[in-house]
């Protein structure tokens, strides 16, 4: 009788990569904080594999953290500066949906994370930073027309993951509910008066 042939195993990196893409799958799912068991089970690995590459668990915590803030980043692209205004809210509008539809679960459990691990906490930072800055360059001609020091933090509180959360979330409105509150935010920061109601 021939012996059965020798399991395949993947090499580290391979399991290294598939524990962290595993434990933000289950995040993003809505599991919050998995388990090492958790993780192995949807790596198709074993528990003791999570250990290996991860002696302590915000270690994977935190490489989970920056993968997220790599498909995070992808998501923020440049706007025209020099577009009429009115396009340039609906494409800032429409951007930040589209980081908070993917920050929806994940973003919590980092929160949570980044009061006691200083490498989350950093990864988010530079995240939040690199999105201010965006903003600040999309309504740069308005930001640098007016001479309030506290118009770019409206901005960026107008288009924040927070503030969607809360008017979906708390509020119960739909996206494009969302979407318009966020555009009257900014038509009336910068003076327009020209949001739908």
């Amino acid at each position: 009788m021939s012996e059965a042939p020798p399991r395949r195993r993947r090499n580290p990196e391979q399991t290294r990569a598939a524990l962290v893409t595993s434990a933000l799958a289950l995040v993003t799912a809505g599991s919050g904080d998995p388990t090492a068991k958790e993780v192995a089970a949807h790596a198709g690995t074993s528990e003791r594999s999570v250990y290996v590459h991860f002696p302590v668990l915000d270690d994977l915590r935190t490489a989970v953290a920056e993968r997220q803030a790599e498909l995070v980043r992808a998501l923020v692209t440049a706007i025209d500066p020099t577009g009429p205004l009115a396009d340039r809210i609906d494409e800032a509008v429409a951007q930040s949906m589209a980081i908070y539809r993917l920050q929806r679960n994940v973003r919590p459990a980092g929160l949570i994370s980044a009061l006691r691990v200083p490498a989350i906490d950093a990864s988010m930072a530079g995240t939040e930073s690199l999105i201010r800055a965006n903003w600040a360059r999309t309504f740069e001609p308005e930001l640098a027309r007016s001479d309030d020091p506290g118009l770019l933090d409206a901005v960026d509180t107008a288009l924040a993951w927070s503030t969607i959360f809360h008017l979906i979330e708390r509020r119960r409105l739909t996206e494009a509910a969302c979407n318009r509150t966020q555009a009257r935010m900014l038509d009336a920061l910068f003076g327009t008066g020209a949001a739908t109601p």
